[in-house]
């Protein structure tokens, strides 16, 4: 499952992610993401985007492979914060996340803090 949460005010799209995601929801989900991104772009809108998986536990492989087509075509430079719960999520995460713009975190105030969005 997973729930998106955009602040104007702030800048920030928050993307909740709980359980095991297919390959199909994945797809969904970066489908949802671009739309977010293009209306930024054309509004010259600063976007930050925070991605707290938490929740979710270390997820297939089919549907990191998603991500990392998507991840590759994007031309999106924003910071990304992506948030998990465990060391192994972490390894995962970091191991699939080759872009200066993201980073990965055990800590949701330690991801805030590197977006820079106030507390």
């Amino acid at each position: 499952m997973m729930r998106l949460d955009y602040s104007a005010e702030q800048g920030l799209l928050t993307i909740d992610l709980d359980g095991m995601m297919a390959a199909d929801e994945v797809k969904a989900l970066m489908e949802s993401i671009g739309t977010y991104i293009e209306r930024a772009k054309r509004t010259n809108t600063q976007l930050r985007v925070l991605v707290d998986g938490s929740k979710a536990p270390v997820q297939q492989l089919a549907s990191l492979a998603v991500i990392d087509t998507n991840r590759e075509r994007s031309t999106f430079d924003a910071p990304i914060a992506i948030v998990v719960k465990s060391q192994l999520a972490k390894m995962q995460a970091d191991r699939s996340s080759s872009k200066s713009n993201v980073r990965v975190f055990l800590d949701t105030q330690e991801a805030l803090n590197w977006l820079g969005v106030p507390a």
